[in-house]
């Protein structure tokens, strides 16, 4: 292994051949953006809003992109959709507390969306 770890060098058993296997770890520009303020929501209401996560490289980012989105006390997931990818809540005690959102890959200088929809409780206010 090369002292930079990105070249690993190995041979042969009984020849003085020498394989050199090369890793190259792109990086991906990742950049988020998520409406600033929501407010005034009215209690009982539907809110929808949209995050939008952009890859600003010029590398795809093909390992699991995620956006996750902590739900505030007293909301409830409604629905939530991916632009070409998929979303799925976390529960505890039967009340979505998270959103996740996932790309298997983000390609260079391509944007992906998700939309979130969710309801505060009539007693909750934000």
């Amino acid at each position: 292994m090369s002292p930079d770890e990105k070249h690993l060098y190995t041979s042969g058993r009984d020849d003085d051949a020498v394989a050199v296997f090369s890793r190259s770890i792109p990086s991906a520009d990742l950049e988020i953006v998520k409406p600033g303020s929501l407010d005034p929501v009215t209690v009982g209401t539907n809110l929808t809003y949209v995050i939008t996560i952009t890859n600003n490289s010029t590398s795809n980012a093909t390992i699991n992109v995620q956006i996750k989105d902590k739900l505030p006390p007293g909301s409830t997931l409604v629905f939530a959709e991916a632009i070409g990818g998929s979303c799925a809540g976390t529960t505890d005690n039967y009340v979505h507390v998270q959103n996740a959102c996932c790309w298997s890959q983000l390609d260079s200088n391509n944007r992906g969306q998700s939309r979130l929809r969710r309801v505060q409780n009539a007693d909750q206010h934000c």
